[in-house]
């Protein structure tokens, strides 16, 4: 299963090699990085009932533990993993500084933001992005962006607006989430929606969690 997908997620633009341990629980594992090396690589591993995803450099790592026995849903999961360090690979995820929750001190955490949680759709709307041109709306703090309409289009069954659970660490507001707006497949406009607050939380604390 993990040599299926990570091949399915990994172009010709990735080097994947096998990774081997000693440790009897890790039955699979392999290493990806790009061939146009940007000194960032991922290691991802996959038992039956668990697969992680580990950043060496970093020390950053996720586990998914799956204890049923639908292989659809397994693989479903994975391929959520393997798209994430994708986008790390290409240089899409930031590394922040987290307070550790029972010891003094911070912990590195990988940041992802709507291109790591758009599934399949994260291709498509990377292109789009790398296109936006962004101008800022006088007087309101806000801004418009347009995309290359020559870029790839969402496909037509698109739900719109696209939704993300989003949260805030710092400031408490209720039904906090980000809509992505997109119109002939094409993505047109981000809001922020949120209740119980006169204003929603600055950009910089905004975290979302899933589609």
């Amino acid at each position: 299963m993990l040599y299926r997908v990570v091949a399915e997620v990994f172009d010709e633009t990735f080097a994947v090699t096998t990774v081997s341990s000693s440790d009897d629980a890790w039955l699979h594992g392999v290493q990806v990085s790009r061939r146009a090396d940007n000194g960032r690589a991922a290691i991802i591993r996959a038992s039956y009932e668990w697969m992680d995803a580990f950043v060496p450099e970093l020390e950053v790592q996720v586990t998914l533990f799956d204890y049923d026995d639908v292989e659809a849903e397994k693989e479903a999961e994975l391929r959520r993993l393997c798209l994430v360090m994708r986008a790390y690979l290409h240089g899409e995820g930031c590394i922040e500084r987290r307070r550790r929750l029972f010891r003094r001190g911070t912990v590195p955490a990988l940041r992802v933001e709507i291109l790591l949680h758009s599934g399949l759709l994260a291709p498509v709307l990377k292109e789009q992005f790398d296109s936006l041109v962004i101008t800022e709306v006088r007087d309101c703090g806000c801004f418009d962006f347009t995309v290359d309409p020559t870029t790839p289009r969402l496909p037509e069954n698109t739900e719109c607006p696209l939704w993300f659970h989003t949260v805030s660490d710092t400031t408490p507001v209720e039904a906090l989430g980000v809509y992505l707006w997109h119109e002939q497949g094409h993505a047109g406009g981000v809001e922020i929606t949120w209740a119980n607050a006169d204003h929603h939380p600055p950009l910089a604390e905004l975290r979302i969690e899933d589609a």
